[in-house]
């Protein structure tokens, strides 16, 4: 809960403003008993960050509160767009004749990039201040939950967002493991799992559930290592087939159920459904403490949870790095405190190890690769540059950062 202050510095608008939209009904504070002060609720304070990015598309307040009760007419949208898109042709000619005179006095050209970064930086800017009022934002312009998520972790650029996509597909569709891990990795693992069971084995471990399942490469290994049946979970039909195709392949049916969908939206399997959840690299999407919240009706009681996550290796990265790292996973943290932070949601901690800086190097040597046969095949394109400065990253700074893998036990 917040106090008018607070949200009034969160948000960046006046007491006064506040008030405003109480008196129309757009908010309505609680009220506490003892002395009639006003508290915000999460809701609230993301309805006043969807309305504030509304108005700042055009949209009047009674249109925003249209918006957001659900009743926006397409012609509502047009009408702005048409408003939009003259004032962009408007700005277009002032741009050009903005670059004309800038390249007279200077001699240089001006980056044609610079907007879509600062269309990128828009984005993070309204992840950071609030992540669920960016996705009711995304879903009130209409985009899939499927849309939402790439948008949030990788395009971040709702105009580009599918040539993007498909051109970030290119690579990772060929790639053998869509993050950074190992068969050694998930082996060590499950015998963290072994050694805490009575039976020294993995009997007890009948039902798997693999978030984030990619090409399958782990969910496979599991297959293989236990007697378990799993569900194999992404949102991404190419991986689902490739998994179907390997299942096949090697004669697992019966045992790996290939699933489409959205490992934030698990409704429909009940509490206690799983022995194991397997989230390789993917929690982040989440936000890490309310992925373990979120998970953890889903195991039954002593379940078992393995996660990955990324986290600082060192308490001084460098400036080039640290700076990558606060656009792409703002809250990332130190091995102990992931660890810390499970423990307080009321895991056991089993295991937590770091990843082998091999796998990153696989990992890293694999995605080169197939950069490079999508560019070949396909030629230049923002997304292969993107991907080349990452690799050119991690072999700078590598040392400076890496995968925690927590093994943890629902108590």
């Amino acid at each position: 809960m917040y106090s008018i202050t607070e949200v009034s510095q969160k948000i960046g608008v006046a007491r006064s403003t506040l008030l405003y939209y109480e008196r129309l009904g757009i908010i309505s504070p609680r009220r506490l008993a003892k002395n009639n002060y006003r508290r915000y609720s999460e809701h609230d304070v993301t309805h006043l960050i969807v309305l504030r990015q509304l108005q700042q598309a055009g949209f009047s307040l009674d249109e925003c509160q249209q918006v957001l009760n659900g009743n926006i007419e397409s012609t509502l949208i047009e009408q702005h767009l048409v408003r939009l898109q003259q004032e962009l042709q408007q700005m277009e000619v002032t741009q050009q004749l903005l670059q004309a005179l800038y390249k007279h006095q200077t001699g240089k050209q001006m980056d044609h990039r610079a907007s879509k970064h600062q269309l990128q930086q828009w984005h993070h800017n309204f992840e950071q201040l609030s992540a669920d009022a960016h996705v009711q934002w995304l879903r009130q312009m209409g985009f899939s939950e499927k849309e939402i998520f790439h948008i949030r972790w990788v395009s971040r650029d709702m105009s580009e967002h599918d040539s993007y996509m498909n051109d970030f597909f290119k690579v990772f569709e060929r790639m053998q493991r869509q993050g950074p891990g190992s068969e050694q990795a998930t082996l060590h693992a499950l015998d963290a799992i072994s050694a805490n069971e009575t039976s020294g084995d993995l009997t007890a471990i009948k039902t798997i559930l693999e978030l984030g399942c990619g090409r399958g490469s782990s969910g496979i290994t599991l297959a293989k290592h236990s007697q378990a049946q799993i569900t194999a979970l992404d949102n991404h039909q190419p991986f689902i087939d490739d998994v179907n195709q390997q299942v096949k392949q090697q004669q697992l049916g019966q045992r790996i159920t290939a699933i489409l969908g959205d490992m934030q939206q698990l409704e429909d399997y009940a509490d206690g459904s799983f022995d194991l959840l397997w989230a390789e690299g993917c929690a982040y999407m989440m936000g890490f403490e309310k992925a373990l919240k979120e998970w953890q009706r889903l195991l039954r009681p002593g379940g078992y949870l393995f996660v990955s996550d990324a986290v600082w290796l060192t308490d001084q990265p460098s400036q080039e790095c640290a700076d990558w790292w606060q656009k792409e996973y703002p809250t990332m943290t130190s091995p102990a405190e992931r660890q810390l932070q499970a423990e307080q949601r009321g895991y056991r901690v089993m295991e937590r190890f770091n990843l082998d800086q091999a796998d990153w190097l696989a990992f890293y040597a694999d995605m080169e690769q197939c950069t490079q046969q999508a560019e070949t095949e396909y030629g230049p394109s923002q997304v292969y540059e993107d991907i080349t400065k990452e690799i050119r990253l991690w072999r700078r700074y590598g040392e400076e950062y890496g995968y925690v893998c927590l093994v943890l036990q629902k108590v």
